[in-house]
């Protein structure tokens, strides 16, 4: 299905109008669909593809002189995507996993974020390390934080759904982590937030 949705991006660059160039909606759409693309998902009503030659780092409120350092050499090297919210993505230089990173990451400290394409809308989106689980038992909701490692934030009771983050100081592969917890019998559904249909073009 995510194959027939990356076609249908890929229809408005096929076919170009005579001696026109591509508009900004074009030149998006054949640069997402030259990109390598990885694990695919479903969440929250949407088919996702990971894009493992993106990263983002979250921008506002930056105090890390690390991170500030990371985010101008992105912008400076051209290696700058679009800009999501708060969120800056960027070309990496090698595919990496589809991890929140938090604390040093190749001695940068950096915190960073997967990219992933919504192959229905063509967009491009941020996991944010925040995950939504509606459980059968909202009683589990401590224990599960305890098993996969996870920061519990709240719990709606009337939604039966416990809001978990990743804690500061972890890497965690989210992609990998949403399997196990598919997998978990306390558990009915597992969404992971996503930043995808608020962005600020190149």
């Amino acid at each position: 299905m995510w194959m027939a949705m990356l076609l249908l991006c890929a229809m408005a660059v096929l076919i170009p109008k005579s001696g026109w160039s591509l508009d900004p909606i074009q030149e998006h759409n054949a640069f997402v669909n030259s990109l390598p693309k990885g694990e695919t998902f479903d969440n929250d009503g949407f088919s996702y593809a990971w894009l493992p030659t993106l990263g983002a780092v979250n921008s506002s409120g930056t105090t890390n002189a690390a991170e500030t350092a990371a985010i101008q050499t992105a912008s400076a090297s051209g290696n700058f995507v679009e800009q999501k919210g708060p969120y800056l993505i960027y070309k990496q230089s090698s595919a990496a996993e589809a991890a929140v990173a938090s604390g040093p990451s190749g001695g940068t400290g950096t915190q960073t974020y997967p990219v992933v394409l919504n192959t229905q809308t063509c967009s491009i989106g941020i996991l944010t390390g925040r995950l939504f689980l509606k459980l059968k038992d909202l009683q589990n909701a401590d224990a599960i934080a305890k098993d996969y490692g996870l920061a519990l934030s709240f719990v709606n009771v009337p939604m039966s759904t416990a809001f978990y983050e990743i804690p500061s100081g972890t890497a965690v592969n989210l992609l990998t982590l949403r399997k196990r917890l598919q997998s978990d019998d306390r558990i009915q559904t597992v969404t992971l937030d996503m930043m995808d249909h608020i962005n600020t073009p190149r």
